[in-house]
């Protein structure tokens, strides 16, 4: 039978269907929407966490290090200048000895504001280990330097109940064009430790 052949109530029956199917089809691609969004969601969830230290908000150490070899693929390929620094607070210990570990705890968080509040947007953050934080730079050794001073002033101007005197020893290195992760982060750590043996509150360039 032809729509020409149907009653009134014939085409109203049909287009009510219709519409009800259309409803139906809408509703699902919201909930498709919907559930999309749910998934992105948690899939960010589980990737902060899986990168970010928990105490700090800073990156952890295992995905610094996967972003610290994808620019040293890069200064092999294309000789460009990134520089990598390590930051550590002197006396630590002796803060967590006579105030507690809450109090340790909140000076490394003090620390990773105060370092994430000055270092650029194309510059990357990690707790390294324990009271020591690793930072990423595009920049050539000198100029890494100076961020270590910088740096190394931020945190000594910070006074705290717990550590009037807060301060640090920061080591620096230059990517060089046959570098690793591994020869990169030793040497940089070699870095900080003359640092500290000249007395620490102070910078060393390797």
């Amino acid at each position: 039978m032809t729509d020409a052949g149907k009653t009134s109530e014939e085409l109203l029956k049909e287009l009510e269907t219709l519409r009800k199917r259309i409803f139906e089809l809408e509703t699902l691609e919201e909930q498709h929407r919907k559930l999309h969004e749910q998934i992105g969601g948690i899939q960010e969830d589980l990737f902060k966490t899986a990168t970010t230290d928990r105490l700090t908000g800073a990156m952890n150490r295992q995905y610094f290090e996967d972003i610290l070899g994808r620019e040293v693929l890069k200064v092999h390929r294309y000789d460009s200048l990134v520089s990598v620094l390590l930051l550590d607070l002197d006396g630590f210990e002796r803060i967590n000895r006579k105030y507690g570990y809450a109090a340790g705890d909140s000076l490394l968080k003090l620390v990773a504001r105060i370092i994430g509040g000055y270092i650029r947007t194309s510059d990357s953050l990690a707790r390294w280990d324990g009271d020591s934080f690793a930072i990423l730079a595009p920049v050539d050794g000198e100029h890494a330097l100076q961020l270590a001073e910088k740096l190394k002033t931020l945190i000594a101007e910070h006074e705290v109940p717990a550590a009037c005197n807060l301060r640090s020893s920061v080591g620096v290195t230059q990517i060089l064009g046959d570098d690793t992760v591994e020869t990169v982060m030793g040497r940089v750590t070699d870095a900080l430790i003359k640092a500290k043996l000249r007395g620490k509150d102070t910078t060393d360039l390797l």
